[in-house]
């Protein structure tokens, strides 16, 4: 099985649009996944600045995976 990490990084300027980066990331091990889903999660607040990173593990089955199921 493989499980993916996506990773969203928020950031927000005066004046500005918030701006998102997506980054994803596979892994097969779903510990280290989890450990770095629990790991990321992190907020500044300054004046008028603004950042946010939030972390989210995801299992992603593969076709025969799927089709193993509906068997």
């Amino acid at each position: 099985m493989e499980y993916v990490l996506t990773i969203i990084l928020t950031r927000a300027l005066p004046g500005m649009d918030d701006r998102k980066i997506t980054m994803s990331v596979p892994t097969t091990d779903k510990e280290e996944c989890m450990y770095i889903e629990e790991s990321l999660g992190i907020s500044l607040f300054a004046p008028g600045v603004f950042a946010n990173i939030e972390s989210s593990c995801e299992l992603n089955l593969t076709n025969n995976e799927k089709l193993g199921e509906q068997i």
